[in-house]
């Protein structure tokens, strides 16, 4: 199926289906866009950042940017270990993706909603925040 007739029939089946449908690794990427999330890299480096782009490589472009790099120093004489680490910000970073171990969701994107009505209560679980739920409801993640 092209991406094209995917994003259409996407369309058709309703505004949840596009979050709904997670049927591979990167999908989970995808929905993380324009949110805050933590990555992991070769080299004892942290980064947490705005998503604002990336490829199937994990090629990525993060923003407002936190980087953590965990120095260990080790004396030669008596071999006594020291940790350090370095902190410092970046505004816009391009993060090449064979460097990338991990990569977390520092937002919350799921979240439960309970809903009581007059006529009965129900709950809509693990959803995504931006995306209403099968019965139109839509909330923001606490």
């Amino acid at each position: 199926m092209t991406d094209v007739a995917a994003t259409n029939a996407a369309a058709a089946a309703g505004p949840m289906s596009s979050f709904s449908m997670v049927e591979e690794p990167l999908d989970l990427v995808r929905l993380s866009l324009d949110e805050r999330i933590y990555v992991k890299l070769r080299g004892d480096r942290e980064l947490r950042g705005r998503l604002h782009a990336y490829d199937q490589h994990l090629n990525m472009v993060l923003g407002e940017v936190e980087e953590t790099i965990t120095i260990v120093d080790v004396d030669e004489e008596s071999n006594a270990q020291s940790v350090r680490t370095v902190n410092r910000k970046v505004p816009m970073l391009f993060v090449r993706g064979d460097g990338v171990i991990l990569v977390s969701i520092l937002a919350p994107l799921l979240f439960y909603i309970v809903v009581t009505g007059t006529d009965n209560k129900h709950s809509c679980r693990y959803r995504h925040r931006r995306a209403p739920c099968k019965h139109g409801l839509l909330g923001n993640a606490t």
